[in-house]
């Protein structure tokens, strides 16, 4: 058995991008490494087609 909490701790109006790179500058990612790991975590996810998307218009199990 599994839990897969659907409470979302990011900015529902913004995109999923905007949101990786909002925490990625107050973690202090050096803004030219920013872009590189953004495009990892997106691509690593699976989230390529959706990385533009506002939050609230993701199914919850893209959460």
């Amino acid at each position: 058995m599994a839990l897969c909490a659907q409470d979302v701790e990011l900015d529902v109006l913004l995109s999923v991008r905007t949101n990786l790179k909002f925490y990625g500058m107050i973690r202090g990612i050096a803004k030219n490494e920013l872009e590189t790991r953004i495009n990892e975590v997106v691509e690593l996810f699976g989230l390529t087609e959706h990385q533009h998307k506002r939050v609230f218009e993701l199914s919850g199990g893209l959460m």
